[in-house]
């Protein structure tokens, strides 16, 4: 029997499990920042509050990118982060970004090398495309192998390397036949 997947949003209601994981994915590792990590449980509520407050286009405050954030079960067990930012008139790198999703994910170490960063990857750039996203941009840094195989695997294409990081677009057409 094959194992049972989700990709599921942050929710108040959810269990002390994902704080396990949160806790267990470093605070800053190849580009994905984890600010819930090492958070303590009486903590945990207000950062899953930030998390639901912040994916509300009218509730996120000023100098601040909308953000959507996802967790990857695994036959009902959190495996995975992922996050869309929601960028429209975004400066990066000198080029306004207008309707673009920016996509970042991590899995936590425990759960590494079973296939799950293609997985996450895979359901997150669905999400995307179900929000009307065209243009979904993923960045990595030049040494993480891992995910720039992600990355490629699920349709990306590099657009351009600066400051040792690896700027990679995917365009809906390009991640359907990935599905």
């Amino acid at each position: 029997m094959g194992n049972i997947s989700s990709l599921e949003n942050a929710a108040l209601d959810d269990g002390i499990e994902i704080l396990d994981m949160l806790n267990e994915i470093p605070a800053l590792e190849s580009g994905f920042e984890n600010p819930a990590s090492n958070l303590q449980p009486e903590r945990f509520r207000e950062y899953l509050k930030q998390c639901v407050s912040l994916s509300e286009e009218n509730h996120v405050p000023a100098g601040q990118v909308r953000m959507t954030t996802y967790w990857l079960r695994i036959d009902d067990s959190p495996v995975g982060i992922s996050r869309i930012f929601h960028l429209n008139n975004f400066s990066l790198l000198g080029e306004i970004l207008n309707n673009v999703a920016f996509i970042s994910y991590c899995i936590r170490p425990s759960e590494r090398n079973k296939k799950y960063g293609n997985l996450i990857l895979k359901k997150t750039l669905n999400k995307a495309i179900e929000l009307k996203y065209e243009k979904m941009l993923l960045v990595c840094s030049e040494e993480n192998v891992a995910s720039k195989k992600c990355i490629t695997n699920n349709g990306g294409i590099l657009g351009k390397t600066h400051d040792r990081q690896c700027h990679y677009w995917v365009k809906e057409h390009s991640n359907k036949s990935q599905s």
